[in-house]
């Protein structure tokens, strides 16, 4: 587990609500998650090369 919640990592980031917070993540991290899962999907989705 890790040592902070969301809500703290978001208060600490000066949100004062954890949704907030939570979509600003999503929606500028969504697109690296998706390249680092086709990395790891050998480049094709939906495979099953997670390690």
């Amino acid at each position: 587990m890790g040592k902070y919640r969301v809500s703290d990592v978001a208060r600490m980031t000066g949100y004062k609500h954890s949704t907030h917070f939570t979509t600003a993540f999503k929606k500028y991290f969504w697109y690296y998650s998706q390249l680092i899962a086709l990395y790891f999907s050998g480049g094709t989705r939906g495979s099953s090369g997670y390690p």
